[in-house]
């Protein structure tokens, strides 16, 4: 009968030969490309060099390219907004003749009843303005405003209220200062619709100009509110409550703040500033009773100030409406000189971006040949680097089994891994009854599918709980809960504990191969308590703890019956 050896090595020698083994390959492996690139480096060089060189033109052809078309896209996008600002502030120009014609009903109404319906003042002032305002409503006004929905639906609304409201005036149920009220909120409210609608636009080249459009808007919403506000303090000869009056303050320097800003915005508006006010003391009169009217000091109402006070306001408003009308007119020249200009410069940009197109084509093609030509090495190159990667996966997957986790990272990243002290912690230890006389009477190679069989069923219950395994020596095996990995409210008695019930259960229905009749006992060692641990051993290092806790564990184990 022929004799067999079995050779039964521990943890550390059979990771070291697995290390060892990996080792070897990969440098035969490494020593292998690296003669290949000696043999062939004059070709790779020349390979290199050429596709650097053709690389470099792509990209500054392609570079050349994007520039080009990103500034086409830029001058179509510019020329697209700019005509859309054109056809905004032509439509608010419109917006503004309305509501100059809007004053001039409210004015000439106003009139009417102050003159107490005067039937020729009816026939020769009020038919004419008010024919005229429909006129424009129903042809010119609404054609221009086809294309803007939104300013559309409010017009329709202003003229509907219109035509509510003026049998009331016909049939003297209105005053003077209602009419004007009434009026002035409808130009108020024209006033916001066309700032928010102007507001909408994108403005790149001349947004110094259009800001200064929509101050001098607002400007005039503001001074129409304060029209209403003040005429309410002639009227009663005292602003009605507290609220009155700080709305009329609100409202006045609202009036001035927007018009220091139109004038600071655009240099286009403060010279049409100064030629609409040169020589004119309309401003400081006007000043003059904001003044007095923010006093608010009670007077008895006088209809002759009242009047005063609207034909300034009015008059102010009238020079502000022609201001905005001639900057909107400025805008729009300006703007189609503009794109007149940038008009010529679309040709020589799509000129350009066709020549760099072409000539990366030509540089594709060449580029294609030596990619072509060069894919059987970048092929075993990344086949190479796959071997190596799996190989890198199957050493760290070993590593992880033989650390725990935390520290198998902190060693891959190079970093010293400290020892450290744990308060609590529970050891478990364990041997199989009898072992010394199974391995007399046993050969070796039953003792080591005895082994395999016992450990591979202590594993896979160690994978359900919270425990690392230490080590393995011969037939002993040591656990540890709550290190490195501690656990609150000192779970990790309960983890070992359960741990080894399931090992107990375990060891009753299992069966060595070719010995189903054997029936192993197990004594087992638990104790809790404090210990070191930390990581020793350059060549192989292992995580080892340290402690009495580790010791009477252990004395436990050995003297359980």
């Amino acid at each position: 009968r022929s004799s067999s050896t079995v050779h039964i090595f521990s943890t550390t020698q059979l990771t070291d030969c697995i290390q060892s083994k990996m080792d070897s390959t990969m440098e035969s492996e490494q020593g292998d490309q690296e003669e290949c690139y000696r043999e062939n480096r004059p070709k790779y060089q020349n390979r290199v060099d050429f596709c650097l060189i053709i690389s470099i033109l792509i990209v500054l052809c392609c570079t050349m390219m994007v520039f080009s078309l990103i500034n086409y896209l830029k001058l179509s996008s510019i020329v697209s907004k700019e005509n859309v600002i054109s056809n905004r502030i032509k439509t608010v120009n419109e917006c503004l003749k309305m509501n100059q014609q809007l004053l001039e009903e409210r004015d000439i109404s106003s009139n009417f009843v102050n003159n107490n319906y005067s039937l020729s003042f009816y026939q020769n002032k009020v038919i004419p303005v008010r024919r005229s305002t429909d006129q424009y409503f129903n042809y010119q006004y609404l054609n221009l405003l086809q294309n803007s929905t939104a300013i559309m639906a409010d017009k329709f609304h202003t003229r509907q209220s219109l035509a509510k409201y003026r049998p009331s005036i016909d049939s003297g149920n209105q005053s003077a200062s209602q009419v004007f009220q009434f009026y002035t909120s409808i130009i108020t409210h024209n006033h916001m619709v066309t700032v928010q609608y102007i507001q909408q636009v994108d403005a790149i080249h001349f947004w110094h100009d259009v800001a200064s459009f929509v101050f001098l808007l607002k400007s005039m919403e503001s001074l129409e509110s304060e029209q209403i506000t003040g005429g309410l303090y002639f009227e009663n000869g005292q602003f009605p409550d507290k609220s009155h009056h700080l709305q009329f303050i609100t409202q006045t320097s609202n009036k001035q703040l927007f018009t220091q800003q139109a004038i600071k915005h655009s240099i286009i508006c403060a010279l049409l500033f100064e030629q609409e006010f040169h020589n004119s003391t309309l401003i400081h009169d006007i000043e003059e009773l904001e003044i007095f009217l923010a006093g608010n000091e009670r007077i008895l109402p006088d209809p002759d100030l009242y009047l005063r006070w609207l034909n300034l306001t009015t008059s102010y408003n009238q020079r502000l409406y022609a201001i905005a009308r001639r900057l909107g007119q400025s805008i729009m020249t300006s703007n189609s000189l503009s794109e007149i200009l940038r008009y010529h410069h679309q040709p020589l940009s799509l000129a350009t971006m066709m020549v760099v197109l072409i000539a990366a084509l030509f540089l594709g093609l060449a580029v294609g040949r030596i990619l072509c030509s060069s894919y059987a090495t970048i092929k075993a190159t990344v086949n190479q680097t796959e071997i190596i990667e799996m190989e890198k996966e199957r050493t760290d997957r070993l590593l992880d089994q033989l650390l725990p986790p935390t520290v198998a990272q902190q060693l891959k990243q190079c970093k010293t891994v400290r020892a450290e002290t744990f308060d609590d912690v529970t050891i478990y230890c364990s041997d199989i009854c009898g072992f010394t006389n199974i391995c007399h009477t046993w050969r070796p190679i039953q003792v080591v599918y005895m082994l395999n069989g016992l450990y591979t069923l202590f594993d896979r219950i160690i994978d359900r709980y919270s425990v690392y395994k230490l080590e393995t020596i011969g037939d002993a095996y040591i656990a540890v809960s709550g290190a490195p990995k501690q656990l609150l409210h000192r779970r990790h008695a309960r983890e070992i504990a359960c741990m080894a019930l399931d090992i107990v259960e375990g060891m009753k229905v299992l069966r060595i191969p070719n010995m189903h009749d054997l029936q192993l006992c197990m004594r087992i060692g638990i104790h809790t308590g404090a210990c070191a641990a930390g990581v020793v051993g350059l060549k192989m290092p292992r995580y080892c703890l340290f402690g009495d806790t580790i010791n009477l564990a252990s004395k436990i184990e050995s003297t359980g019956k």
